[in-house]
């Protein structure tokens, strides 16, 4: 589900879940061909930590109806 001002809204499958958040960040620009008037394009790093996502330590405890979840990430 997109995060949007700090929020997200979406339809879940009912039960026990894994959460993963991620965020990728611009870190650089690459020339897509090595011609002087290439474009470019964006070079990307995640910018979550991976204790919430690609190993992640959330979980959530889907419910019939309407769920409210709120994940406070830290980092160090």
């Amino acid at each position: 589900m997109p995060i949007k001002d700090g929020e997200f809204a979406g339809d879940a499958h009912v039960g026990a879940m894994k959460v993963q958040i991620s965020s990728l960040k611009v870190v650089g620009k690459k020339k897509v061909y090595d011609t002087p008037d290439s474009p470019v394009k964006d070079i990307t790093r995640e910018a979550i930590p991976e204790k919430y996502n690609t190993k992640t330590e959330l979980t959530a405890d889907v419910k019939s109806g309407e769920n409210k979840f709120d994940f406070a990430l830290k980092t160090k």
